[in-house]
Formats: structure tokens, sequence, C-alpha cells
């Protein structure tokens, strides 16, 4: 029966989903928090309320950021990319109806909440960012309450022009527990919008599409804006840090459902056991590139790999009829880096310093001058783990580097020193 291990590495769907990991993982490196005034309080920032407070702070016109309604002016042009194309019944939403307006916060228990005084229009903004549930009649009850039905928030009688549904990713979509009355009146107005989408589908995001905008419009070289560029800049680098821990878990969804499958979950338990092979196969793979009858293991006369798999030895170095009795090794060390030492079988307490005459006499001295922890070895740079064909490349053409140079010790480079 053939082998159907490797079969897995052609399914395209979970080629997406790993694809989609290794990226997100990438991501979640290369924008760590650092040092952010964001991660000094790490235990508030999964608070459902959190995001909630940071919007309230940028979106209010008088607010400290000293920048008036240009944030909530470039939120909304985040929201008309978002909104989807002359949504049936939705009353227009402009930017030039939002310059008298205030910013409030659980005001009817409505996260954020925008209206303008002279317009009479509204937004309501539902922070989901992290991930908070939805309350029964949520949307509907506080359309209700700020167009005035209810009179739950004094003033009433604003319209309503956008209701914002804040995500992290932008996929989650309230809970359809409404009437159909509710549907027809807050469908319309629904804006679903991702804090990080990573460009996802060309998916407007508040990272690439209002923050980044933010950024680059926050103009003055005050202490007042040089803070706001500099907020804004580390709130960006967090909801990267945390969209990309999201869309890691819901890659590990959707691989968890594609290999629960039987076959599937075999081929991967396969792929794993042999992942955890290749540093043995490598070193078995150059010992057969090496050996006769090739005889690109010159001037030794064996190539082999140790009884326990963990080193590649180059040994039976003669220079004509006189054996040097000095290896060549390559090892995996920590952190599965790889390197190439020189080890004198004679020497054990290096005393007589052969092996670096040898390789100073050749010009090796300085690509070996790293010392090991073990006395008799000298060692090269480190290299990455032999993954990748580049990393393999710098290895094998390292070691015939090394080699060639060796061809060219005489007897006189081997005598005792």
């Amino acid at each position: 029966m053939p082998d159907k291990s490797l079969d897995l590495l052609a399914d395209q769907e979970l080629a997406k989903v790993c694809e989609r990991f290794i990226q997100e993982a990438d991501n979640r490196r290369r924008d760590c928090l650092g040092f952010n005034a964001f991660s000094l309080v790490s235990d508030l920032y999964y608070r459902e309320n959190f995001h909630s407070d940071v919007l309230h702070a940028f979106l209010d016109m008088h607010g400290k950021h000293g920048s008036g309604s240009l944030y909530l002016h470039e939120f909304i042009g985040l929201l008309l990319a978002a909104r989807p194309k002359d949504p049936l019944g939705a009353p227009k939403l402009r930017v030039e109806d939002f310059s008298n307006y205030e910013t409030m916060r659980e005001d009817g228990r409505i996260d954020v909440l925008i209206q303008d005084k002279v317009s009479r229009k509204a937004i309501i903004i539902e922070n989901k960012i992290n991930g908070a549930g939805d309350q029964e009649r949520q949307l509907p009850r506080y359309l209700e309450d700020v167009e005035g039905q209810a009179r739950a928030i004094p003033g009433g009688n604003y319209k309503v022009v956008a209701i914002v549904y804040l995500s992290m990713t932008g996929r989650k979509y309230p809970a359809d527990e409404w009437t159909a009355q509710d549907r027809a009146k807050v469908e319309p107005l629904l804006i679903t919008v991702g804090a990080y989408t990573n460009g996802e589908a060309g998916k407007p995001d508040m990272v690439d599409h209002w923050l980044k905008q933010c950024i680059e419009r926050t103009i003055g070289n005050n202490p007042i804006a040089e803070d706001a560029r500099a907020l804004l800049r580390q709130y960006q680098r967090l909801l990267i840090f945390q969209g990309a821990a999201t869309m890691n878990s819901e890659a590990m969804a959707k691989f968890y459902d594609l290999i629960i499958d039987g076959d599937k979950h075999k081929q991967v338990q396969a792929l794993t056991e042999m992942f955890g092979q290749l540093d043995q196969y490598f070193l078995h793979r150059l010992v057969s590139d090496y050996s006769a009858p090739h005889s690109r293991h010159a001037p030794f006369g064996r190539v082999g790999v140790d009884p326990h798999e963990s080193q590649c030895l180059f040994q039976q170095w003669r220079c004509g009829d006189t054996p040097v009795g000095i290896s060549l090794l390559g090892s995996f060390v920590e952190k599965n880096e790889f390197v190439w030492s020189f080890l004198d079988e004679h020497d054990v307490g290096r005393l007589s310093n052969r092996v670096g005459a040898v390789l100073d006499s050749v010009g090796l001295g300085d690509e070996y001058a790293n010392r090991s922890p073990w006395p008799t070895r000298y060692q090269s740079r480190r290299f990455a783990r032999p993954t990748s064909p580049a990393t393999v490349k710098a290895i094998r053409d390292f070691l015939d580097s090394t080699l060639k140079e060796l061809r060219k010790v005489t007897r006189a480079n081997i005598a005792e020193k």
C-alpha cells in the first residue's frame, strides 16, 4: 500500500491555513509590543471596555490630543470605505454633519455615542474587539434610545446614520435574535469593521484605514502632537499584536477541522515524526553526498555518522603517508544551530595548538576562531538549522571551502608545534 503521508503537502486548503498561521506568527513576533505604553496596562487591554475608552479619547473633539475633529472625520472615512455601496434605506453618512459633536461613553450603556448638536445626526459604536457577547436586542434597543423612542437618553430625537459594530477581525456579526421590524431598522445602518484584518479580501480596518491616516495627518512639532502620534502608533501596534493572536487562533481552528478526519490526522502524525528526524537525515545526506565514488571528502579518508546520529564525522586525514590525527565534525548545538568544528585526536588538553597552526597555515584561522566548550575543538560560526535551501547551501558551501583549503596542507604544516 503506497505511503500517503506526503499527500497532505499538496492539500491547497491546508496550505492556505499554514500560510496564514506563519504570516500572523511573524506579525506577532515583528510587532511585539516592546516598550509600549499599553504593555504597561496589559492586565487591562483584554478587558471589554478598554478599547471603548481608547476610542472615546481619540474621537472626542475636545480631547487632549489637540487635533479637534480630525480623528472622527478620518474614522467616518473608514466607515464609508467599509459600508456596503448604497445600502437600501440607509441615510447619508457625511463628514460635514459632524462638526459640533459630543462623544459620550456608556450613555444609555452604549459603548461610544457620537451626537452632533447642530445636524442632529448620531453614530453608535458597539465595541466587540475583545470578543464580548451580545445582549438581547442590544443594537435595536440602542437605536430606539438614541432616536428618542424610548427616551432613555436626555435630548433624544437624533437621527442615527451609522451603527458601527467593531470586532477584532471584522468577521463577527451581531447575534440575530431580532424581530423582522428590528432587522429592517438596524441592518441598513449597520457597518461591521475589523480592528485588524491584515488586508484580508481588501477589507478596510482600523489599523491601515484609520490609525495610519490619523498618524500621517496629526501635524505639528509641539509636545501634544508628538504625544498624540506616539499613542496612535502604539495603539496601532497593540491592535496588530492582539489581531495576530486572534487570527492564529482562527487558523488553528481551521487546521483542527481539516485534520480531524481520520486519514489526514494520520498523515499529520507521520509528517510530525518525519520533521523530528530531519536533523539526523541531514547528517546522513551529507555522508551520502560526500562519500565515494565522488571522493568529495578528501583530504579525509572516510566520512560517516556517529552511532548516536548526532555528528557527521570526516576522519582518517592523511598527508601523504602520514596520518594527521585531526577530524572535522558537523554537529547540532544549542537552539538547533549547526556548526563545523575540528578535533585533535592526539591532543586532549590542546597543549600543542596543532589544529590552530594547521588552520592558520592555509588561511582558515579566522573562519574557525570560535572556541567551543570542549578545549580540543576549534569551531566555525553557527548556522541556522538546515530547514531551508539557503541555509543548506550555506553549510555545504562553507564545508566545500574548508575541504578545498585543507587539501593544500603539507607535512611541514602538521608538524608538532
